[in-house]
């Protein structure tokens, strides 16, 4: 049997909150957002593939899109969120392994990068 090439849909909602281990099977954190990239679609709607996780050692909590841009929203609340989120990873999805929803836990092959570095 043959894997699919069909890609894979997911619910945001599935993926947020769930545990990520990394190469190691030591945890990493938990998905609190991810990065999608907008494209249009064959049949004339509007897909989103998903670019990466973001990985945070809270389980709660977005970062509010106050990781994409500096002068994202006001400045005291942009520092609120940072520290909160200051260990905060990305995971590229080139990188997951296996998504596995029964465990809640997803497994990548490779440890993610400093989100600022993304």
């Amino acid at each position: 049997m043959t894997p699919s090439t069909e890609p894979v849909r997911r619910r945001l909602s599935q993926l947020l909150g769930l545990e990520v281990v990394g190469p190691d099977g030591e945890r990493v954190g938990y998905v609190n957002d991810v990065r999608a990239v907008l494209s249009a679609g064959t049949s004339g709607y509007t897909s989103m593939t998903l670019e990466g996780l973001v990985v945070s050692h809270r389980t709660a909590g977005s970062l509010l899109g106050y990781d994409r841009r500096a002068e994202q929203g006001p400045a005291l609340v942009r520092a609120v969120v940072f520290a909160l989120h200051r260990h905060a990873t990305f995971a590229s999805f080139d990188d997951v392994e296996e998504i596995d929803l029964d465990r809640r836990q997803i497994r990548l092959g490779r440890d993610p990068v400093p989100l600022r570095e993304a």
